[in-house]
């Protein structure tokens, strides 16, 4: 499994980003606060289908905005996917490569990921 990218807005401190990743080991870097856990969340997320720091996604939403939109692209299996997570209003819509995910079952594990954090330390 490679991930090519992720576009996030309004997530957290992130008003809107596009990260691209290539072949091996990618770093991100940066001063304190700009968003560098932010981006591993909203990984997370996808993975996990919940935060490993919130309690909610209505508490991963940027301050004053209405809701947050994310999208991953990635390579499995010889194929690319892509999958969207949406989150306003207090409702949220999960898309894998365009189509409408209702389960929250049927959306975990297609990316799949592995968090080490100090906390876990």
């Amino acid at each position: 499994m490679k991930l090519s990218y992720l576009k996030a807005k309004d997530f957290r401190n992130i008003r809107e980003t596009t990260l691209t990743f290539g072949e091996g080991v990618n770093v991100l870097c940066g001063e304190n606060g700009q968003g560098k856990t932010n981006a591993l969340e909203c990984l997370y997320l996808f993975s996990r289908g919940r935060s490993f720091r919130a309690g909610g996604e209505a508490e991963m939403v940027r301050f004053g905005a209405g809701g947050f939109s994310a999208e991953i692209g990635f390579v499995t299996g010889g194929r690319d996917h892509t999958l969207v997570w949406r989150y306003f209003d207090g409702r949220h819509k999960r898309i894998h490569n365009g189509f409408e995910v209702e389960k929250i079952g049927e959306f975990i594990g297609l990316f799949r990921a592995v968090l080490f954090s100090p906390d876990h330390l």
